[in-house]
């Protein structure tokens, strides 16, 4: 009966060491999202400037038009955050 009882022991070391395992990683993981998700969304993200150059034929456009360029903006998000001057 005692060699079963320390089987058993070793057993729920085992078990103990895999979900420490588990717990640290997982909160490691954790800590490293609630680092670099404000990182991103204060430093990074806002001043991310993408050009998408787009060709567009338009067959029954005046011929004064010729030459022309359009330009979008889109999903323009100034807040406090944003420096002045970006």
């Amino acid at each position: 009966m005692g060699q079963q009882n320390r089987r058993m022991t070793q057993h729920h070391r085992k078990q103990l060491r895999r979900w420490r395992r588990r717990l640290v990683g997982g909160l490691l993981s954790l800590l490293v999202l609630m680092v670099a998700l404000p990182v991103y969304s204060f430093k990074i993200e806002p001043f991310w400037l993408q050009v998408t150059p787009v060709s567009l034929t338009l067959p029954h456009l005046d011929t004064e038009f010729n030459g022309y360029r359009i330009v979008q903006l889109s999903d323009l998000q100034i807040v406090v955050q944003t420096r002045v001057g970006m």
